[in-house]
């Protein structure tokens, strides 16, 4: 939405200045904020999407290998390439706050439109898909699990329509971002270099349908989902214990424990693990962002308390989609094992002595990655 600001220019170009900063905080609030923003969005936050960035490539990576077919992949592979995306555009996002003040100026209208319309657009919608492909993933290894007479041939067709589906719908759904700011052109002394500014639009910032619409989409890609997956992974841990203790029961009652036998305990202690990390991290990195995008306007962003909290928020955010990799490697001995085979370490591989994994492996396809 261009608008020249009309007669109304020297508000729109002056309304969140530096000067009205200062004589809003003092001097000594705007350096606490200016030292927040460059440690949490120059410091922390590339730190972070280099190391998802690197973790995420490698995924991909590893998940196109031959051996990663099963319909939970598809899912897998969906959500990596969602994560990876949406590091690139939080990249542009850490940009727009450090070099340009959040608000601009840009000296190029495709600039500010992209920074204006379609960064926090693209970067949410690509965040909403990760998340649901997470909530798939988790429904499908629940119905292996707890459902396994559900889960016979495992249908990577209707998998492969839900990683189509789920895009759409997210880019859909998040539509209205784009109506949320507009770019304000404001004149300089050359007349044909004008400056372009974001700015809210504040009678659709602030109206009651803008509102239900923000809480229906964090209630739907955020609540929802923690709730969800807590509950599913709990509900996983709790069958997997039992089924791991009838199948225990079994071998023991016709011999002693082995070392076999306390490779499956370890075996599903890191299951179990796995399981309750990813759903923690999940909780934990997704529960105040969900909480901050209800709050946030042009208002609050002058606030020391709330930027501590947003930078907070943002900075779990994108940790959360960044991790993921390191996770798989840590816990998983099927992902790590064709990680480094996929590496070349191959050689190396061989020389360490194998654990096998008898009630992981009696399993009805668990062992997806996760």
């Amino acid at each position: 939405m261009m608008e020249d600001g009309g007669e109304d220019w020297e508000w729109e170009c002056n309304g969140t200045s530096e000067t009205e900063e200062a004589k809003i905080n003092g001097g000594l609030e705007e350096e606490r904020i200016e030292n927040l923003k460059y440690y949490a969005y120059g410091v922390a936050m590339p730190i972070v999407c280099c190391l998802g960035i690197l973790g995420n490539s490698l995924n991909l990576l590893v998940l196109t290998r031959p051996n990663m077919k099963a319909a939970s992949y598809n899912y897998m592979r969906a959500y990596t390439g969602s994560a990876l995306a949406a590091l690139f555009f939080v990249v542009f996002f850490c940009v727009r706050i450090l070099e340009h003040r959040e608000v601009g100026p840009w000296k190029s209208l495709a600039v500010a439109f992209f920074h204006v319309y379609l960064e926090l657009y693209f970067g949410n919608a690509l965040l909403a898909n990760g998340v649901m492909m997470v909530m798939a993933l988790t429904v499908e290894r629940f119905t292996a699990i707890c459902h396994p007479e559900k889960h016979v041939g495992a249908d990577r067709k209707k998998s492969l329509m839900i990683v189509f589906a789920s895009p759409i719908l997210c880019f859909v759904s998040h539509a209205p971002f784009l109506l949320n700011s507009r770019i304000v052109t404001c004149p300089t002394a050359d007349p044909g270099r004008p400056l372009f500014f974001r700015r809210d639009n504040e009678t659709f910032h602030v109206s009651l349908v803008y509102q239900i619409y923000l809480w229906i989409l964090q209630a739907v890609f955020r609540i929802a989902p923690v709730i969800i997956l807590v509950y599913l992974n709990l509900r996983i841990a709790i069958a997997y214990r039992r089924v791991c203790r009838r199948r225990r029961g079994f071998r023991l009652r016709g011999r002693g424990a082995s070392g076999t036998d306390q490779l499956s305990f370890a075996d599903q202690r890191r299951l179990l693990l796995l399981l309750g990390g990813t759903s923690t991290l999940f909780f934990v990195c997704v529960s105040p962002m969900a909480v901050m995008s209800v709050m946030f306007s042009e208002i609050r962003m002058n606030q020391f308390p709330f930027e501590v909290f947003r930078a907070v928020a943002n900075v779990l955010e994108i940790t959360n989609f960044s991790l993921t990799f390191y996770i798989y490697c840590l816990l998983s001995r099927d992902f790590r094992e064709t990680f480094f085979r996929t590496v070349g370490l191959k050689s190396w591989l061989s020389t360490v002595p194998s654990r096998p994994s008898a009630c992981v492996r009696e399993a009805p396809e668990t062992d997806d990655g996760l």
